[in-house]
This record gives C-alpha cells, sequence and structure tokens, in this order.
C-alpha cells in the first residue's frame, strides 16, 4: 500500500508545473525506493540466518538498580537492554566451555 501511495505521489508531483517543488520531492522518493529495495534484501539475508536461530522469550526479573546499570551499558555500546543481556549470557556460555564460539 506505501508503494501505491509514493507512486501516486510521484505521479502528482510529475504533473505539476512548478519544477522547484518536483526537484526538491522526487530525489527523496527516489531514496526511499532505493533504501526499501536494499532494505528487503537485508531482510531476506536475516531471515534466512535467523531462521537456523529460533528464539526462546521468557520473563527475567532482576532490580531496579541492575536494570538501570544493564540499560546504561546497552546504551554505551549500542545495544537495546535485551540485546545486552543476550550478548553476556553468549559470552559467558563461550568464555565457560559450554558454548563453541560461532
Amino acid at each position: 500500500m506505501l508503494n501505491e501511495i509514493e507512486d501516486d505521489v510521484i505521479q502528482n508531483l510529475s504533473k505539476l508545473k512548478n519544477r522547484q517543488i518536483i526537484k526538491v520531492f522526487a530525489p527523496c522518493a527516489l531514496k526511499q525506493k532505493a533504501r526499501k529495495s536494499s532494505n528487503k534484501m537485508k531482510s531476506e539475508k536475516a531471515r534466512s540466518s535467523s531462521e537456523n536461530k529460533i528464539k526462546k522469550s521468557f520473563v527475567i526479573r532482576i532490580d531496579e538498580s541492575t536494570y538501570k546499570l544493564l540499560e546504561k551499558w546497552a546504551n554505551d555500546e549500542f545495544r537495546s537492554v535485551n540485546g545486552q543481556i543476550e550478548f553476556l549470557l553468549n559470552q559467558n556460555l563461550i568464555n565457560s566451555g559450554r558454548k563453541k564460539k560461532e
């Protein structure tokens, strides 16, 4: 549906007489299309690698101060708190010899 809207916008812009508007908006639409095609390729690659790894979700209870520290640490490393916990668990499993390095 979004693609149809973008195509309508591009068609309507091309009909306009004012070329300044076309110059401003048309490159943005083209960039979005290029971005979508690259995102589609990335998602296909991620899907193929994630199909091999099924993740189990669960609830974890931790005290607020520990969560705040994890949140700060995750932000420092540009991860989500969930991603940071997963990273720490994987690192400790590898370091203890319970998991092979990927």
